[in-house]
């Protein structure tokens, strides 16, 4: 089987990456604008996005292997960091707690469409992106 991988995307991907972590982590002013690492990955996962579309049988393929590679990375980095905003509550600002309605609600019901017009803290505030 033939490797699809493009050493030149992961990469930048890495640099993306590494750019969010510096940001938060590294107190120097080149890293300020954590934003530029955020950016370039949503760019780097577009590109690779239409690879997989135009890859896929139909859309329902797509967004079965979409479904497939995302998910299981959600449910578990929500239950792992519900979790552990709750036996470290002294590490974490209150207002930034979710309850475990808010974990489940993340995962199952889809908040960006805002369905049940309730307000909830998210586990993260990177999981916007995932719904």
């Amino acid at each position: 089987m033939q490797n699809d991988r493009s050493i030149g995307i992961d990469c930048l991907r890495a640099i993306a990456i590494l750019w969010v972590v510096a940001y938060h982590f590294v107190p120097l002013s080149i890293f300020s604008k954590g934003t530029y690492g955020v950016l370039l990955f949503f760019a780097v996962s577009g590109y690779c996005i239409s690879f997989s579309a135009s890859s896929s049988k139909s859309a329902w393929d797509f967004y079965a292997k979409r479904l497939g590679r995302l998910l299981p990375a959600l449910i578990f980095a929500t239950l792992l960091i519900t979790a552990i905003k709750h036996l470290f509550p002294q590490f974490i600002e209150a207002s930034r707690i979710p309850t475990w309605f808010d974990a489940f609600y993340t995962l199952f019901a889809l908040p960006t469409l805002h369905i049940l017009k309730i307000d909830l803290i998210y586990p993260d505030g990177a999981f916007w992106s995932l719904d």
